[in-house]
C-alpha cells in the first residue's frame, strides 16, 4: 500500500502512499469526474471502469481489508523487502502496498494474468471519534447542519475534506514510463466495516473492531503484466497545514512468472 500515517484525535487518518483531495458536498463513490476522453496511461485502467467487476472505490474497500488484515510483523505496508507482499493474495487482483512515510525497495514474484492494485496517497477514515471532527467541521467551518448527514455522509465529508493537500507532488512510473496527470484517479469507498484484526493493536491500539470506515485516495489499477521482469516506482512528497510534510518513494522490482 502506498499510504500515509497520520494521527486525528488518535485515528489514522492516511494510509500506505496516500493522501488526496477535494472538498465537495458529494458523498458519491467517485468524487472527482476526469473530463479526458482519452487514456493518457494505456497500461492503467480508466477510473471509470470496472476492472474484474468492481469500481475503483470497491476495490480500494477491498485493499483496505486485506493490508489491516494481516498483523504488523508480516504486513506488507511495513515490509522492506517484499519478503510479505504476497501474504493472502487471492483473486484476480494483486495487491501492492506503498509505506507509512518510508523509501522502500521491495522485490517480489507475482502470478501471470493478475492485476494490480496500490495506492498512491490514500487516507482511512472511522467512527466514532472521527463524526466529532466531521461534525464540527461542517457546523462551524461550513455552517451546515450535521443533522442532515447520514454517519456514512460525515465520515465520508471528513475524509475528502481532509485528502486536500495545500501542496501534494506524486510520481509513478512503470518500467522507466511515467504516467501523467495522476489527479484523475481519486475515488473514495463506498462504506464498509473493517475486519477483526491485530493491526492497529500491534500499532497501539488506535481502532476498534467493527468500525464503519471509509477510505478516499489516488489510486491505480494496471493491467496484467507481461512474463518477465517490471520496475514500479511512485513518490509522494506532501505538505499541509493540517498534516505536516510527509514524503515515500516506494519501489517494485517485480518477476511475473
Amino acid at each position: 500500500m502506498s499510504s500515509v500515517l497520520a494521527k486525528n484525535r488518535n485515528r489514522i487518518s492516511r494510509n500506505a502512499a496516500s493522501v488526496v483531495a477535494v472538498l465537495a458536498l458529494a458523498f458519491g463513490s467517485a468524487a472527482v469526474v476526469h473530463a479526458a476522453s482519452q487514456n493518457v496511461n494505456p497500461r492503467v485502467i480508466p477510473l471509470s471502469a470496472h476492472p474484474y467487476g468492481m469500481t475503483y472505490g470497491e476495490w480500494s474497500a477491498e485493499w483496505w481489508s486485506w493490508a489491516i488484515g494481516i498483523p504488523a510483523a508480516t504486513n506488507p505496508i511495513l515490509d522492506e523487502t517484499g519478503a510479505f507482499g504476497d501474504i493472502d493474495q487471492e483473486g484476480p487482483v494483486f495487491f501492492l502496498a506503498g509505506s507509512f512515510g518510508a523509501t522502500v525497495e521491495r522485490t517480489l514474484t507475482i502470478p501471470p494474468g493478475k492485476g494490480l492494485f496500490f495506492p498512491i496517497v490514500n487516507s482511512l477514515w472511522w467512527a466514532p471519534d472521527d463524526l466529532e471532527t466531521a461534525v464540527f467541521i461542517v457546523e462551524e467551518i461550513l455552517e451546515l447542519d450535521a443533522d442532515d448527514f447520514t454517519e456514512e455522509e460525515l465520515i465520508r465529508f471528513i475524509a475528502n475534506f481532509h485528502q486536500d493537500f495545500d501542496e501534494l507532488e506524486m510520481t509513478l512510473t512503470i518500467d522507466g514510463v511515467e504516467q501523467s496527470d495522476l489527479e484523475q484517479y481519486y475515488t473514495d469507498s463506498p462504506a464498509f466495516v473493517v475486519p477483526d484484526t491485530d493491526f492497529f493493536d500491534d500499532l497501539g491500539g488506535i481502532m476498534d473492531e467493527d468500525n464503519l470506515s471509509v477510505s478516499a485516495g489516488r489510486w491505480i489499477m494496471l493491467a496484467p503484466l507481461s512474463a518477465g521482469e517490471h520496475t514500479i516506482h511512485f513518490t509522494v512528497d506532501a505538505d499541509d497545514a493540517i498534516f505536516g510534510a510527509f514524503s515515500l518513494d516506494v519501489t517494485y522490482n517485480l518477476t511475473v512468472q
